[in-house]
């Protein structure tokens, strides 16, 4: 008895971690799951399910499901992801995706995304056809394009010597728009836009 829980055990031990992955290399996943993955290297993922990504260097994906995502390096055009958390230190351009929590330091161009809780953006950003709940920007530009918003903070940037800019275009509602400098600019572009509050800021319509 005590031999067959024995071997059990370890097959369920030897099992679990093969899941569980390390790599340094360039990488192509497809149709895999794992229990963790941490990767060093270029990385390329189609239908891949895993608990935790780590990623360190370029990424680009189709299809991914994961609890949490963390990359150090340019995410390209990807699609098709649903996270619970994910965190980008680099560009990120992804589109048709869902998640709980976002963070980006670096430029973020998404559509078709939706963000359950809180964005996190410090840089450039953009977003088309996309929901937000909590959006919260540090950059000198934001771009919205038929997108919604509950809440949308614009952080004060010392750095910069131009007012920060908010465009808005297309069927896009946002409740709420401060802009924490106070001289922000709202620029709006076509008779489909609502904005219900707006603080620190002036709008200019197109």
């Amino acid at each position: 008895m005590i031999k067959k829980i024995f071997v059990i055990f370890f097959v369920s031990l030897f099992c679990y971690n093969l899941k569980a992955e390390y790599i340094v290399g360039n990488v192509h996943f497809k149709s895999k799951k794992y229990k963790d993955l941490n990767v060093i290297g270029e990385a390329r993922f189609e239908d891949v399910q895993s608990d935790v990504i780590v990623i360190t260097g370029p990424f680009q994906f189709a299809n991914l499901r994961a609890t949490e995502l963390i990359v150090t390096g340019p995410v390209a055009a990807s699609e098709k992801g649903k996270f619970d958390k994910v965190v980008i230190t680099g560009e990120l351009i992804l589109s048709d995706s869902i998640m709980n929590v976002l963070s980006v330091t670096g430029s973020c161009e998404l559509n078709s995304v939706k963000v359950i809780n809180q964005a996190r953006v410090t840089g450039f950003f953009i977003a088309e056809n996309s929901i937000f709940d909590n959006l919260c920007i540090s950059g000198k530009k934001v771009v919205l394009n038929n997108s919604r918003a509950s809440n949308l903070l614009i952080k004060k940037e010392p750095s910069l010597n131009q007012p920060q800019k908010l465009i808005v275009k297309g069927k896009t509602y946002i409740k709420e728009v401060v802009f924490e400098s106070g001289q922000g600019e709202i620029h709006i572009y076509g008779k489909a836009v609502v904005i219900d509050n707006v603080t620190g800021a002036k709008i200019t319509c197109h």
